[in-house]
């Protein structure tokens, strides 16, 4: 069974439209038409992107009829390319690429924190912002800051839990812990996401459990009967 993306995107819309009026009549909120404007085109985005992207959806089709997964990059694009036709490639990679590019302004103009794009993705920006602050207590806080903050976790990791015994490991769960900080943040009031700070957690991740090996912490506490008291 088909089931095509009209009657689930009419039930959302009813939804919003119900939504957008109870709030300016009953709860009495203020309408500002701009703002209204880019609700509306991120509203329309969203449902294009969900339309074009999950839509239309297969019930109890076989296996048959089921679309490889890719988990290789660029391997999907590359095929493209190399189709014999080329509407294919035009097709689909155009076709993602101008599918997203309205999604990107409009977060812009929705979302006041998503503002500056390469200081928030791209690998130290902010790093090299704070090196070129004026006054050497903010660079001195902000990155070391960052580091020494999860150097407790390097070895804590190591002591608390047996499978967590190597470099790799640590710096991933360092990683993952930091990554889920920073997508709070950017939930927060007064808070950004910052893949510097992932970065420098990591680093900071890596320099404990290399102090743990390097110190013989481990056999200072008593690393075996300390793991069992903790577990």
């Amino acid at each position: 069974m088909r089931i095509h993306f009209f009657l689930p995107a009419l039930a959302i819309t009813v939804m919003w439209l119900i939504f957008k009026t109870v709030n300016v009549i009953f709860i009495k909120k203020k309408f500002d038409l701009k703002q209204e404007v880019v609700n509306l085109i991120y509203f329309i985005s969203m449902m294009g992107i969900i339309g074009l992207t999950l839509f239309p959806l297969e019930i109890g089709s076989g296996p048959e009829y089921d679309s490889p997964n890719n988990f290789v990059p660029l391997a999907s694009i590359n095929e493209l390319l190399n189709h014999f036709y080329f509407l294919v490639p035009l097709k689909n990679i155009l076709g993602n690429i101008i599918l997203f590019i309205p999604l990107g302004f409009i977060l812009v103009l929705k979302f006041k924190r998503i503002n500056n794009l390469l200081s928030v993705v791209l690998p130290f920006a902010s790093i090299n912002e704070l090196l070129n602050h004026f006054y050497f207590l903010v660079p001195l806080k902000n990155i070391l800051g960052n580091i020494i903050l999860f150097i407790p976790l390097g070895f804590i990791l190591v002591l608390k839990f047996k499978r967590i015994n190597n470099l790799l490991s640590v710096v991933l769960v360092g990683v993952l812990s930091s990554t889920l900080i920073e997508f709070i943040q950017l939930l927060l009031p007064n808070r950004a996401f910052d893949i510097d700070d992932i970065i420098l957690n990591a680093l900071g991740s890596m320099i404990g459990f290399l102090i743990l090996k390097a110190t013989k912490i481990k056999k200072f506490v008593g690393f075996s009967s300390l793991q069992k008291q903790i577990n």
